[in-house]
Protein backbone atom coordinates (compact mmCIF):
# COMPACT_ATOMS: atom_id res chain seq x y z
CA UNK A 1 0.00 0.00 0.00
CA UNK A 2 1.25 3.00 -0.84
CA UNK A 3 1.28 6.14 1.94
CA UNK A 4 0.57 9.66 0.55
CA UNK A 5 3.93 10.99 1.21
CA UNK A 6 5.48 8.25 -1.37
CA UNK A 7 2.71 9.61 -3.67
CA UNK A 8 3.49 13.23 -2.86
CA UNK A 9 7.61 11.98 -3.65
CA UNK A 10 6.72 10.50 -7.09
CA UNK A 11 4.87 13.74 -7.72
CA UNK A 12 7.39 15.77 -7.28
CA UNK A 13 10.51 13.78 -9.08
CA UNK A 14 7.68 13.36 -12.08
CA UNK A 15 7.52 17.23 -11.97
CA UNK A 16 10.81 18.02 -12.26
CA UNK A 17 11.03 15.47 -14.71
CA UNK A 18 8.64 17.39 -16.63
CA UNK A 19 10.57 20.85 -15.64
CA UNK A 20 14.06 19.39 -17.14
CA UNK A 21 12.51 17.99 -20.12
CA UNK A 22 10.52 21.56 -21.04
CA UNK A 23 14.22 23.62 -20.27
CA UNK A 24 15.56 20.98 -22.56
CA UNK A 25 13.30 22.21 -25.60
CA UNK A 26 14.47 25.65 -24.84
CA UNK A 27 11.10 26.26 -26.27
CA UNK A 28 9.26 29.62 -24.68
CA UNK A 29 6.78 28.91 -21.48
CA UNK A 30 3.41 29.74 -23.70
CA UNK A 31 3.43 27.33 -26.74
CA UNK A 32 1.59 30.61 -28.34
CA UNK A 33 4.44 31.99 -28.33
CA UNK A 34 6.07 29.43 -30.86
CA UNK A 35 3.80 30.64 -33.77
CA UNK A 36 6.32 33.75 -33.54
CA UNK A 37 9.09 32.62 -34.01
CA UNK A 38 11.50 33.11 -37.52
CA UNK A 39 12.73 30.30 -39.35
CA UNK A 40 9.87 27.56 -37.85
CA UNK A 41 8.45 25.08 -40.63
CA UNK A 42 5.03 24.66 -40.66
CA UNK A 43 5.49 21.26 -39.48
CA UNK A 44 8.12 22.12 -37.01
CA UNK A 45 5.90 24.42 -35.17
CA UNK A 46 2.92 21.78 -35.37
CA UNK A 47 5.14 19.61 -33.48
CA UNK A 48 6.69 21.87 -31.24
CA UNK A 49 3.00 23.36 -30.01
CA UNK A 50 1.95 19.90 -29.37
CA UNK A 51 4.89 18.87 -27.64
CA UNK A 52 4.92 22.03 -25.24
CA UNK A 53 1.38 21.92 -24.40
CA UNK A 54 1.46 18.10 -23.89
CA UNK A 55 4.14 19.24 -21.08
CA UNK A 56 2.04 22.14 -19.82
CA UNK A 57 -0.99 20.63 -18.96
CA UNK A 58 0.94 17.42 -17.75
CA UNK A 59 3.05 20.19 -15.31
CA UNK A 60 -0.03 21.48 -14.47
CA UNK A 61 -2.21 18.48 -13.19
CA UNK A 62 1.09 17.25 -11.50
CA UNK A 63 0.87 21.00 -9.44
CA UNK A 64 -2.59 20.03 -8.46
CA UNK A 65 -1.71 16.35 -7.37
CA UNK A 66 0.94 17.90 -5.19
CA UNK A 67 -0.97 20.72 -3.72
CA UNK A 68 -4.17 18.04 -2.77
CA UNK A 69 -1.40 15.68 -1.22
CA UNK A 70 0.08 18.28 0.57
CA UNK A 71 -3.20 19.57 1.84
CA UNK A 72 -3.78 15.69 3.01
CA UNK A 73 -1.04 14.85 4.49
CA UNK A 74 -1.31 18.10 6.77
CA UNK A 75 -4.97 17.06 7.39
CA UNK A 76 -3.82 13.54 8.67
CA UNK A 77 -0.93 15.03 10.96
CA UNK A 78 -4.04 17.40 12.19
CA UNK A 79 -5.56 14.25 13.27
CA UNK A 80 -3.65 12.15 14.60
CA UNK A 81 -1.80 14.85 16.73
CA UNK A 82 -6.05 15.03 17.91
CA UNK A 83 -6.07 11.15 18.66
CA UNK A 84 -2.58 11.48 20.05
CA UNK A 85 -4.32 13.57 22.46
CA UNK A 86 -7.63 11.81 23.01
CA UNK A 87 -7.83 9.56 26.07
CA UNK A 88 -8.78 5.72 25.42
CA UNK A 89 -9.66 3.46 28.49
CA UNK A 90 -10.92 0.50 27.59
CA UNK A 91 -10.46 -1.32 31.15
CA UNK A 92 -13.03 1.22 32.56
CA UNK A 93 -15.48 1.42 29.58
CA UNK A 94 -19.04 0.92 31.04
CA UNK A 95 -22.34 1.56 29.75
CA UNK A 96 -23.36 4.97 29.88
CA UNK A 97 -19.90 6.29 28.94
CA UNK A 98 -19.27 7.90 26.30
CA UNK A 99 -16.74 7.36 23.26
CA UNK A 100 -15.93 8.75 19.73
CA UNK A 101 -14.86 6.24 17.45
CA UNK A 102 -12.69 5.86 13.64
CA UNK A 103 -15.14 5.52 10.75
CA UNK A 104 -13.40 4.93 6.71
CA UNK A 105 -10.31 6.27 8.39
CA UNK A 106 -11.56 9.24 9.48
CA UNK A 107 -12.87 10.50 13.30
CA UNK A 108 -16.72 11.06 13.82
CA UNK A 109 -16.89 14.17 15.14
CA UNK A 110 -20.55 13.21 17.63
CA UNK A 111 -20.70 11.21 21.09
CA UNK A 112 -22.34 7.73 21.21
CA UNK A 113 -23.60 6.47 24.46
CA UNK A 114 -22.37 2.94 25.72
CA UNK A 115 -25.02 0.57 26.08
CA UNK A 116 -22.85 -2.65 26.48
CA UNK A 117 -19.43 -3.84 26.43
CA UNK A 118 -18.58 -6.41 24.71
CA UNK A 119 -15.10 -8.11 24.51
CA UNK A 120 -14.60 -7.02 20.92
CA UNK A 121 -17.30 -4.30 20.55
CA UNK A 122 -18.99 -1.70 22.35
CA UNK A 123 -22.52 -1.46 21.55
CA UNK A 124 -23.90 2.57 21.10
CA UNK A 125 -27.88 3.23 21.93
CA UNK A 126 -29.94 3.23 18.71
CA UNK A 127 -29.36 5.89 16.58
CA UNK A 128 -32.84 6.38 15.34
CA UNK A 129 -36.16 4.81 15.15
CA UNK A 130 -36.09 1.71 13.00
CA UNK A 131 -32.34 1.12 13.13
CA UNK A 132 -29.59 -1.28 14.74
CA UNK A 133 -27.90 0.17 17.48
CA UNK A 134 -24.35 0.65 16.26
CA UNK A 135 -21.70 -1.84 17.47
CA UNK A 136 -17.57 -0.28 17.57
CA UNK A 137 -14.92 -2.49 17.37
CA UNK A 138 -12.36 -1.52 19.68
CA UNK A 139 -9.33 -0.84 17.62
CA UNK A 140 -12.00 1.92 16.33
CA UNK A 141 -12.38 3.63 19.49
CA UNK A 142 -10.26 6.99 19.42
CA UNK A 143 -12.08 8.38 22.48
CA UNK A 144 -13.88 8.12 25.68
CA UNK A 145 -15.51 9.89 28.31
CA UNK A 146 -16.48 8.24 31.67
CA UNK A 147 -19.80 8.92 33.74
CA UNK A 148 -17.89 9.35 36.94
CA UNK A 149 -15.24 11.83 35.07
CA UNK A 150 -17.97 14.08 34.41
CA UNK A 151 -18.37 16.82 36.82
Amino acid sequence: MTTTAQKLDRARKRLAVLDAQWESTGLPRDPGALSGVKGYTRDRQVKDIKRSTRIASESVRLREEIRALEHRISHEQAEAEANEAATVDLERLRPGDLIRYRSHGQSVGNWLRVKRVNAKTVTCQESGPGMDPPRIPHDRIVETRHQEDAP
